[in-house]
């Protein structure tokens, strides 16, 4: 007797992370605005955006950064959690109209990558030009830099505390995202698995990315006794 031939998903994922394609807004409108306003406006202006892993900021600060970078080619974005592979070069870069440092509270400890963030704040701070963006899990004076004064700049800008999505953003947020791979994704599916997996994105996005892979194997569509089966709940 013969089964229905499974077909093997390709190693390929689509990043959709820095897009505002699948990026729900939320509670975080606000702080978007100002982002936009401030860039619009020219001003010389810092931002400080918090929020635990999983409440989407570096979504929204990726998908900011290449939104203005589609518009003007003066931009600049640095994921502080790969500077420690880099080296302090990456800091060493001219102000731009935007300028987003993601992640700050990477380089908390090593004293050359902690000169470095300084170095960079202040040259943004003594040209007077473009909007500085940092970002980390933690209020600013909560990060444990051996530079004190570290904290003080991270604390002189304006502060957002970036909210975490309610169950039906993060339920309309897994339907874009499953859109944008070539997929449906039902309502109450997507609720299903914001309620049993939790609100982190990146949890959820994870196991869309799970999903697609065992639904494209198998030939199967996503129904909840599906998901139940494929995540073992």
């Amino acid at each position: 007797m013969s089964s229905t031939p499974k077909q093997e998903a390709l190693a390929f994922k689509i990043d959709d992370s820095g897009s505002f394609d699948t990026y729900v807004v939320g509670q975080n409108k606000l702080l978007l605005d100002s982002l936009i306003n401030a860039v619009v406006s020219k001003r010389h202006e810092f931002f400080y955006i918090f929020g635990p892993t999983g409440s989407g900021k570096s979504h929204l600060l990726t998908a900011f950064y290449r939104s203005v970078k589609m518009q003007v080619s003066d931009a600049y974005y640095l994921d502080l959690n790969i500077v420690a592979n880099l080296g302090t070069e990456p800091f060493y870069y001219n102000s731009s109209v935007l300028n987003v440092l993601d992640n700050v509270e990477a380089v908390a400890g090593n004293d050359d990558l902690e000169l470095g963030l300084f170095s960079f704040y202040n040259r943004w701070l003594d040209h007077k030009r473009g909007v500085l963006v940092a970002s980390a899990t933690v209020t600013a004076d909560s990060i444990a830099f051996n530079r004190k004064d570290l904290n003080t700049r991270m604390q002189s800008g304006v502060s957002f505390n970036v909210k975490p999505l309610s169950d039906n953003d993060c339920a309309k947020a897994l339907i874009l995202r499953a859109n944008k791979r070539g997929f449906d994704m039902p309502k109450n599916v997507a609720h299903f698995l914001v309620k049993h997996c939790n609100r982190n994105m990146t949890n959820l996005v994870a196991i869309l990315d799970k999903l697609d892979e065992a639904s494209m194997q198998e030939q199967h569509f996503l129904t909840i006794p599906f998901i139940k089966k494929i995540l073992k709940i």
